[in-house]
């Protein structure tokens, strides 16, 4: 066997000597494919047998990454995480969670694909990612929105949600509100990938990643109309009313559920707008005459 002759045809391939001696343990392992035979092989054959060496030797990195370097990494690159989360003051249902930041570079390869047994995450890397995450889920949520809204809430500090709490999203045939969708990690799973397929099953029962669930959002118009139309209905400016203190210790009961007899309570302005989305499906006429003030 000549040894370097067959690396020598597999080295463009990323492989090199050393990395699969330290791999598998400080030698050629004996069941790589042309590796220990009784004779020399001729450059024909290995080049015959090269698709099966790389596929051994990429069968081997996962196994080594996967059983043996990944869980003492994960664990670090968490506690980490969870320093920079800790540090943050931020709505907790606006930041990525772990998986978001881990399937994005470098910690997609330091995490899922590099070999080093010893990585390092530090915290400024961990904010520079988030904050570029944030930003492209930000941009992705305004793209949902009509023309007209995105022009209107453009300059808009997202972050805050306070002037965007009118709008509402559909994911499939739920209706759901800014905040959920963005603390929310449901929804079709897209796996586009092999690999993303192999990293979502590394995943250590965690949320799956936003970006993998995002693509069945759709902005809610009628939703986004209703809501609304009951805060102009309380005397709300809706680009600048808030859902808390004040104006969801307001009392109505709903015209059509008194008149049917059916079984009411008074609500405030979050049960308004749910009772009317949820109970109604958005089926009723204005607020106006839709609703009572007690």
């Amino acid at each position: 066997m000549d040894e370097m002759h067959g690396f020598q045809l597999i080295d463009f391939k990323g492989w090199k000597e050393s990395e699969i001696t330290e791999m598998c343990g400080g030698g050629i392992p004996a069941n790589l494919a042309g590796f220990w035979t009784s004779r020399k092989l001729l450059a024909a054959e290995w080049w015959s047998i090269k698709p099966k060496i790389l596929l051994q030797l990429n069968d081997k990195r996962e196994q080594v990454i996967t059983d043996e370097l990944f869980p003492k990494r994960w664990q670090n690159f968490k506690e980490k995480f969870d320093d920079w989360v800790e540090a943050q003051t931020m709505d907790l249902s606006l930041l990525p969670r772990i998986a978001d930041l881990a399937v994005m570079e470098p910690f997609r390869s330091i995490l899922f694909e590099c070999l080093v047994k010893t990585v390092e995450f530090k915290l400024d890397e961990i904010d520079h990612v988030a904050k570029k995450w944030m930003n492209s889920r930000n941009e992705f949520v305004f793209s949902l929105l009509p023309l007209d809204l995105q022009e209107r809430y453009r300059t808009t500090d997202f972050p805050s949600l306070k002037s965007l709490m009118i709008l509402r999203f559909r994911r499939q045939e739920d209706r759901t509100t800014l905040h959920d969708v963005c603390g929310d990690r449901i929804g079709r799973c897209n796996l586009s990938t092999l690999q993303d397929q192999r990293i979502h099953r590394m995943l250590p029962g965690v949320n799956m990643p936003w970006n993998w669930s995002k693509a069945d959002l759709e902005f809610d118009r009628d939703g986004y109309m209703i809501v609304k139309d009951v805060l102009q209905f309380l005397g709300q400016d809706p680009y600048d009313a808030v859902l808390d203190g004040e104006l969801n210790n307001v009392k109505c009961y709903c015209v059509e559920c008194a008149s049917n007899s059916q079984w009411f309570t008074p609500q405030g302005a979050k049960e308004m707008i749910a009772h009317q989305l949820h109970s109604h499906n958005g089926n009723l006429p204005a607020a106006v005459s839709r609703w009572h003030v007690l």
